[in-house]
């Protein structure tokens, strides 16, 4: 298996980012991904069964990250296809150890979920609304997975939910302003933009 490496150039006309494959073997690279622009959030995920390479990066506006798209990448043919184009993610993705799907946080209003983004193109909700992700991690044997998460009230807590997004638990309250300070309401609004975003 080949490990990924991502780099930038730059020089007086044009930058570019680049996904780069490592073959440990033979030292040897190869040219996985090219992008123009310095694309901040690019990363490389091998999925478990080396078929596919997934990153996050927006092809929209290749110049600045502002919103990306989860992208999977054949890395035999070096094909690209978007997966959930409408949906706009978070820089980590998880694979399911089976290859069939990745876990990404995705933004959801004023807060974040957790989306299962089928290789087949679907799209599951597992987790929406409420809270912000600040980060999630799959289980090795992908039965469960743990976020680390803030309220629109400041409080800080590590969850567990199982895979599917059923039978989500507090596992440990970092912080919660509302135990010290009498808090203000808090109500996410939102309004239609000049380009259709809410």
């Amino acid at each position: 298996r080949a490990a990924t490496v991502r780099l930038w150039g730059y020089n007086e006309r044009q930058g570019s980012s680049q996904i780069l494959a490592l073959d440990p073997k033979t030292g040897k690279t190869r040219e996985v991904l090219r992008t123009a622009g310095g694309s901040q959030s690019l990363r490389s995920h091998f999925s478990p069964d080396g078929r596919w390479v997934a990153t996050t990066y927006d092809y929209e506006n290749v110049v600045y990250d502002f919103r990306n798209n989860v992208v999977l990448i054949d890395t035999t043919s070096g094909a690209q296809r978007a997966l959930a184009p409408e949906l706009h993610v978070g820089e980590d993705l998880e694979w399911s150890p089976d290859s069939g799907a990745l876990y990404a946080s995705v933004l959801d209003g004023g807060f974040n979920g957790i989306r299962q983004l089928g290789v087949d193109g679907s799209v599951r909700i597992l987790e929406r609304g409420e809270r912000y992700i600040d980060a999630f991690a799959l289980a090795p044997d992908g039965t469960k997975y743990l976020s680390l998460t803030q309220d629109g009230q400041g409080r800080r807590e590590l969850r567990l939910s199982d895979s599917n997004g059923s039978n989500p638990r507090v596992l440990l309250t970092i912080d919660d302003p509302t135990r010290e300070f009498v808090m203000g309401e808090f109500r996410e609004i939102s309004w239609p933009s000049f380009d259709g975003m809410h």
